[in-house]
């Protein structure tokens, strides 16, 4: 949780959300994202749950997911699968062994690589493979969180795209 005091909106505490400007809510939203906290939603990170919450509304294909410092890990990367790999390798007409060696085998999945951060495929202001891309760009701005064994949604406040998912949820629309 954060420190709503912190941040100079403790006066949300007292206020229905119902009565929530969108002012609001951004206050909110820039006050746990600069935390680079995410918000975890009681729901199990499933398909369906997945499916129902992306459809609320659309990729902005802004590319702040694609660009470095979203996290402060300076290894941050993108997990693909061969089978992500190979349709990537298609859609780029690049022979996918030569791609392979450009990437980092992925530490622990069998058959994985890690596609760095700041993403080679956001380029000139779009994603040269959005069609193609690996399932956790699909997902994003939603992530799996564990906890007792179970996987739950977290919502990543840093896209409008995530915004608007948690701002719908929060209002119960």
């Amino acid at each position: 949780m954060i420190d709503l005091d912190k941040h100079g909106i403790s006066y949300l505490k007292f206020k229905p959300i119902s009565s929530w400007s969108d002012d609001d809510f951004a206050k909110l939203f820039d006050a746990i994202a600069s935390e680079h906290a995410a918000p975890v939603v009681d729901l199990p990170f499933i398909a369906e749950n997945i499916e129902a919450l992306l459809s609320v509304s659309s990729c902005r294909q802004c590319g702040n997911c694609c660009k470095a410092g979203i996290t402060d890990d300076e290894n941050a990367s993108v997990m693909a699968d061969k089978e992500e790999l190979e349709a990537i390798a298609e859609e780029t007409n690049t022979d996918f062994e030569e791609l392979a060696e450009k990437l980092t085998k992925h530490a622990t999945a069998k058959d994985a690589w890690c596609l760095p951060l700041p993403c080679m495929y956001y380029q000139d202001g779009h994603c040269l493979i959005y069609n193609v891309r690996p399932k956790v760009c699909r997902t994003y701005p939603l992530t799996g969180v564990a906890h007792d064994d179970i996987s739950y949604i977290a919502v990543n406040l840093g896209c409008d795209y995530g915004r608007d998912i948690y701002k719908r949820l929060l209002k119960g629309d």
